[in-house]
């Protein structure tokens, strides 16, 4: 499969604007969790450093985040279509196995 980036961004969006992806973020007890400690600790860090650095880290990380999140989602697209094809055509897979391990 050939990467298509501005095809897959506009997929990815599509997937991550969507009511299930929201719930799904919101009932993940892992990222409630790591979301709650994040804010505690850049709530802490307001007096200590100004607002704008505590924006700026913050902004940083969720940009960090997201195109993480992203690639993973670009990964499961690419996967999905690789068992698909082989799915499609299982012959052709068990051939590609078998001159891989000649």
């Amino acid at each position: 499969m050939k990467f298509k980036q501005t095809l897959y961004m506009d997929i990815i969006k599509h997937i991550m604007q969507t009511e299930l992806w929201d719930e799904i973020e919101k009932s993940n007890p892992m990222i409630d969790a790591s979301s709650r400690r994040l804010h505690a600790l850049l709530n802490n860090l307001r007096g200590q450093l100004s607002d704008e650095i505590v924006e700026t880290i913050f902004n940083d990380i969720f940009n960090y985040v997201t195109a993480t999140a992203e690639s993973a989602v670009l990964y499961g697209i690419q996967v999905a279509s690789a068992l698909n094809e082989i799915i499609a055509n299982p012959a052709a897979y068990s051939q590609n196995v078998l001159q891989k391990n000649a």
